[in-house]
């Protein structure tokens, strides 16, 4: 949208596919292309544009039979990705038979060539490299272009902020609990509106306000308190959460085939205890159940040893914590102010950071997380923006901003 003259770009989201509607792009992650594949070969589309193509390596997995499926009567396939070989020259053929068939058409061939075989009186192993200037050759004549990251690093943004959306679960529990919200917030204006009408009777001691055949009589019901309406939002984001908590695991376990570290920001012990459950072995955390004399450890293990691969943290780990062994963030849950936003991505965004940083927000589709990430990503190029010397002003928290959208009866979900 921001470089091109496209605008009918859709997101698709799910595993219930539907029939696709109008579009000159469509956008969906390798979680649900399985599912969306018969509606996606009826596009007939000229281009398939694979990103972060190493997801593809293995030819067994359904994500990658859904997209040879899909490439098979396609034009033009293009395939992205920073490491396409991650552990052995053999990863890479899966690629290249998805974006040219005809370059290598016999894996066997592919691998006795150039995959230093070796029989190890049980089968075949295919662990190296061998012919590897033949390789690189028919590679870059044929179907490679690469660019270094030193070659690149000028053009590259120091952070990227980057959105997933996920779908929820749970649909149902949340629909009843944003109708109850959107229901006492604009009962709170009604109220609001009579209390202002009360006291201008009682101002100027008028009894009763004739509106033709109706009458207002004076209204003594008590102002409630913006309490409540944090209440209620806090258990909507409490809601969206666990209805996203299958998707997100499901984005971690594809994010850590790559071989990175990853740092993950939540905000409810119950997210965190649920992650730790399932990667307990190759992760940390550092919540308000550690104890301060202990944080300083937890950050070396996780900077110093390399099967410690995930960082799990919610308010206790935003300051005075140094994550740069990795460079991608993700934020499963939002805290309330930009402040605080900013702080957990500069945990790994800090000096000693020789690498560009990715910020990823998992958001929850058709919630009222979307108007969250949406107001917390305004707000932060407030912060970043410097007037006198000085940042802007934090604005306190975006509950006030969130009520009101909604009271003004803007958006439905």
């Amino acid at each position: 949208m921001e470089w091109t003259d496209i605008n009918k770009i859709r997101v698709l989201n799910g595993q219930t596919p539907r029939n696709i509607l109008a579009g000159n792009v469509f956008i969906l992650n390798f979680g649900i292309v399985s599912y969306w594949v018969k509606e996606l070969i009826k596009l007939n589309a000229r281009t398939l544009i694979v990103d972060e193509s190493h997801y593809i390596k293995n030819s067994t997995p359904l994500r990658s039979k859904a997209v040879a499926k899909l490439s098979a009567d396609i034009e033009y396939v293009i395939e992205l990705s920073g490491t396409p070989i991650e552990n052995k020259t053999s990863e890479i053929y899966n690629q290249i038979k998805i974006a040219r068939p005809l370059l290598f058409p016999n894996k066997w061939t592919f691998l006795h060539t150039y995959c230093d075989p070796k029989n190890n009186g049980f089968g075949w192993e295919f662990n190296g490299l061998t012919n590897g200037e033949e390789l690189f050759k028919i590679l870059t004549e044929n179907v490679m272009i690469r660019r270094k990251k030193e070659d690149v690093l000028s053009e590259l943004p120091e952070k990227i902020f980057i959105t997933i959306p996920l779908d929820i679960d749970n649909r149902k529990e949340y629909n009843t609990a944003f109708d109850d919200f959107v229901n006492y917030i604009r009962n709170s204006v009604e109220k609001e509106l009579k209390e202002q009408l009360t006291s201008f009777m009682e101002k100027y001691e008028i009894e009763t306000i004739d509106f033709g055949s109706r009458q207002l009589e004076r209204i003594k019901d008590e102002k409630e308190s913006k309490i409540n309406e944090l209440t209620k939002l806090e258990a909507l984001k409490q809601i969206c959460v666990r209805g996203k908590l299958k998707s997100v695991i499901t984005w971690i376990d594809e994010f850590l085939e790559k071989g990175d570290k990853l740092v993950v920001f939540c905000e409810h012990l119950f997210v965190i205890d649920e992650l730790m459950a399932k990667y307990g072995k190759i992760a940390v955390k550092i919540d308000g159940s550690v104890a301060n004399n202990k944080r300083d450890g937890i950050v070396k293990v996780f900077q110093t040893n390399p099967k410690i691969r995930l960082f799990i943290g919610n308010s206790a780990a935003q300051e005075q914590v140094t994550l740069t062994r990795a460079c991608t963030l993700v934020h499963v849950e939002y805290p309330w102010t930009p402040g605080k936003f900013k702080q957990r991505c500069d945990r790994v965004h800090r000096i000693s950071q020789t690498r560009g940083v990715i910020i990823y927000s998992l958001v929850a589709v058709n919630t009222v997380e979307e108007k969250i990430i949406e107001i917390l990503n305004k707000k932060m190029k407030i912060l970043d923006a410097v007037l006198d010397g000085k940042p802007m002003e934090q604005n306190a928290n975006i509950l006030i901003d969130i009520v009101n959208f909604y009271k003004d009866g803007k958006r439905k979900n």
